[in-house]
């Protein structure tokens, strides 16, 4: 479990919703639990939550990706690597997600604004693809590593499936499912979004 309580206050506020008690022992430590507070504030910053069912949904798979005590689960180890410290990290997985999921973030995103008027928030979160940005298009971007023209620590490659992955030497793998709030719905303290950020919305 995350032991400092100023980092497990953090993590309830930018996961707690889609992971559930905090306390419990997770796939993150405190260190990274702030740095990814802190990411996604710049997120905000350009505009995620101009839609907060987007914001949600995206939240919901970073928190996974970061902190779920499932990884093993869904999170599959390709690559690992020794740092300077001689410390192992991982730096090559693969992430398995199913369709469902992915195009339910993806469509309560695809309408949302930046904070500058009548840009798309995928200008800036979708790398060099801007508003020709895809559901595929977009998990690249996320998976990819700075080397990559990407943002993330490691190179993650998500695999959309909705059956059980089993590798050669019989570990299996079951694809993430999270249910994803539609833009244009209100769900507990998930508001609808505006017509501006959800074309649904709009009628």
């Amino acid at each position: 479990p995350i032991e400092s309580a100023a980092s497990r206050g953090v993590l309830e506020t930018v996961c707690g919703d889609v992971l559930g008690n905090v306390t419990q022992p997770l796939c993150c430590d405190g260190s990274q639990a702030e740095d990814f507070a802190e990411n996604l504030q710049s997120a905000k910053a350009i505009g995620l939550d101009n839609c907060p069912a987007c914001s949600r949904n995206f939240r919901a798979l970073m928190c996974h990706v970061l902190c779920s005590p499932r990884q093993a689960d869904f999170m599959q180890l390709l690559k690992s690597e020794v740092n300077e410290d001689k410390e192992n990290y991982v730096s090559s997985l693969n992430f398995y997600v199913t369709p469902a999921f992915v195009r339910g973030m993806f469509d309560s995103c695809k309408d949302s604004r930046s904070k500058i008027p009548s840009i798309s928030l995928f200008n800036f979160m979708c790398g060099r693809w801007h508003t020709d940005c895809t559901a595929e298009r977009w998990l690249g971007f996320l998976g990819a590593s700075p080397s990559y023209g990407g943002l993330s620590p490691m190179s993650v490659k998500h695999v959309q499936t909705d059956k059980e992955h089993k590798t050669p030497e019989g570990a299996v793998f079951k694809p993430l499912s999270v249910e994803t709030f539609a833009c244009n719905q209100s769900k507990g303290s998930v508001k609808a979004c505006s017509c501006e950020n959800c074309k649904p919305a709009c009628s």
